[in-house]
């Protein structure tokens, strides 16, 4: 009977603990990215209003992690539901023949002194290791940090999934005549206001670009934006991620559906005549939120079809994707999809 009653009472417990320890966890990651954004802060005002460049996605701090130990071509989750199989067969071939150019591209390899944040942190990497990271990815890791040395992923280089890049590439900037002295260590000086010499993704943005602050993503726990199996502090099928955002606050944000989100993956913008994308006068690709929002409309008339089947995918019509046209509509409270779209 004694052991029975215990066992009941461990049900009752177990669940509630589980929960208690999950939000600690999440306590703790909003701490680590407050310090983070304490971290951007210093460094914007050290260097002309321009967020860093860095060498790689998890290259603004953290350490060297151990990627080209842990993954191997077979670690390639062909399972994941997200990416397509073309994608996961290119990522597969790309680690089978040039493992160090994919470490490289993640900013696995970049060393400690040239991840530009870890200053301003006093070097001290555990800040950028997340309690809850679990890894997951299309690597299958198990753990971010230990692999890229970074628990958190900013925007770098791309606008993907309606979100305006932050941190530009150094291997995609021309580099000069805006080299500060010690770049043979990483080090580069943001000397103008305009870096005219650098592309789009080598370029970094300036904290006087964002149209709200509030509203602008910069970074979140790794596997942002995504609701699959590798979330770290969200429930079961929920998209939520811990983000940073321009205004140095952090919060636990659910995003939209994975589905919905890979339509978004890459930028609609406006065009010229000829079909280049137009530029605003700071030179960045202008996006065009009236073709945004067509697509909605299309999304919703004409949804994707069940591949095996045949038929419109009915998960779609459950979706309501017009309600991401504006702020709560459907009655979705969406702290940063506006009528703008300003979480750019």
């Amino acid at each position: 009977m004694v052991i029975a009653i215990i066992g009941i009472l461990a049900g009752l417990l177990l669940p509630t603990l589980a929960a208690a320890k999950r939000k600690a966890k999440r306590v703790k990651s909003v701490g680590n990215q407050n310090q983070i954004g304490k971290a951007y802060a210093g460094y914007v005002h050290d260097h002309n209003d321009y967020y860093p460049e860095v060498f790689g996605f998890a290259g603004v701090g953290g350490k060297p992690g151990n990627f080209l130990d842990m993954v191997k071509p077979g670690q390639v989750d062909t399972t994941h539901n997200i990416y397509g199989e073309e994608y996961l067969r290119r990522l597969k071939n790309a680690l089978q023949h040039g493992p160090e150019v994919v470490a490289g591209i993640y900013g696995a390899t970049t060393p400690a002194e040239k991840r530009p944040l870890n200053e301003y942190v006093n070097n001290n990497y555990e800040v950028f290791h997340d309690p809850a990271d679990i890894g997951g990815t299309a690597f299958n890791l198990h753990s971010c940090f230990t692999t890229l040395g970074n628990s958190y992923q900013p925007q770098v280089a791309d606008d993907m999934f309606r979100v305006k890049r932050v941190l530009g590439e150094r291997t995609e900037d021309a580099g000069t005549p805006y080299r500060g002295s010690g770049w043979e260590k990483g080090y580069f000086t943001h000397s103008n206001v305009y870096e005219g010499d650098d592309s789009y993704p080598g370029r970094s943005m300036r904290q006087n670009q964002m149209t709200d602050p509030t509203k602008k993503i910069i970074q979140g726990d790794w596997n942002w934006p995504f609701d699959q199996g590798d979330t770290w502090h969200a429930k079961k099928g929920e998209g939520g991620h811990v983000m940073l955002y321009g205004d140095g606050h952090v919060e636990y944000y659910v995003f939209p559906p994975s589905k919905l989100l890979m339509q978004w993956f890459t930028p609609v913008y406006q065009t010229d005549g000829k079909g280049f994308a137009k530029l605003d006068p700071g030179g960045d690709p202008i996006p065009d939120d009236e073709a945004f929002r067509a697509g909605l409309a299309q999304l919703h008339s004409n949804p994707p079809h069940d591949p095996v089947t045949g038929e419109a995918d009915p998960a779609w019509k459950d979706l309501n994707v017009l309600q991401y046209r504006q702020v709560k509509g459907g009655g979705r409270p969406a702290r940063c999809i506006d009528t703008g779209f300003h979480w750019w």
